[in-house]
């Protein structure tokens, strides 16, 4: 099998449950799995080992692998309406068609009923596809910190790291979202609102929730590291009276 580090070029023909690309890899001492995230069906692929597993089961071993480039594209590939597709983690298949990942949450119901003898013959319809993939959820949660680059950005942690990766223009919010978190972004950095460091439990802001209505007015929740915030309301009101979406502070 394969060590961490090896370099390989593989194709994949499905994805796993994590929406990762899967090859099925044959060798003389066995078969193994090799997921790669950001991979699709049917692409191939240039990849680096990261972790193989020491556990064996019933279907052969898996290992997982980071993606280093694509030789061979999907026809499905699609360019994904986000700054930071690959560093987020949020959107495995947003670089896939829409109809192709319906499909394919179709088919994992489909082989999950197949599954059982007594639900073998039960027909699966065709998943309803919504009509809005993109900018339609309510809510979102940002982590207030700073980028690699030092930059003061309301973001979420890159998978498996601290890292803090931009968010505030993620398209899957409805887009009251992203004018309410750009418009508290430029007060907490005029305001001079450090972050909290959970090392050395200094600064101040933690979390921003925001959460918008179907009138596209937007709740602003701060969740701080301590409870003393004297300048709090004074930001409050202003960023209300600087973006009309926003309905309240909390």
């Amino acid at each position: 099998f394969p060590s961490p580090g090896a370099n390989l070029v593989v194709t994949c023909d499905r994805l796993d449950h994590d929406g990762a690309g899967v090859a099925e890899i044959q060798t003389g001492v066995g078969s193994f799995r090799l997921h790669v995230a950001g991979a699709l069906p049917g692409e191939r692929v240039r990849v680096t080992v990261a972790h193989v597993s020491p556990h064996t089961r019933e279907q052969g071993h898996d290992a997982w692998a980071d993606l280093e480039a694509i030789a061979s594209a999907s026809p499905e590939r699609v360019a994904p309406p986000c700054p930071a597709p690959d560093r987020c983690g949020g959107c495995p298949l947003a670089g896939w068609a829409y109809a192709a990942q319906v499909k394919w949450k179709r088919d994992l119901v489909a082989k999950a009923m197949a599954a059982r003898k007594e639900l073998v013959n039960v027909p699966v319809a065709a998943c309803v596809p919504s009509p809005r993939p993109f900018g339609y959820r309510g809510s979102a949660k940002y982590v207030f910190g700073r980028d690699r680059a030092g930059r003061l950005v309301l973001g979420a942690y890159v998978p498996r790291s601290h890292e803090i990766v931009d968010m505030s223009i993620c398209p899957v919010g409805e887009p009251a979202l992203a004018e309410g978190a750009a418009a508290l972004l430029t007060l907490l950095a005029q305001h001079a609102v450090a972050p909290f460091d959970e090392v050395r439990r200094t600064g101040l802001l933690r979390y921003v929730v925001l959460r918008a209505n179907a009138e596209g007015k937007v709740l602003v929740a701060l969740v701080t590291g301590r409870e003393s915030w004297p300048e709090a309301a004074a930001l409050a009101c202003e960023l209300a009276a600087t973006c009309p979406a926003v309905l309240g502070v909390v």
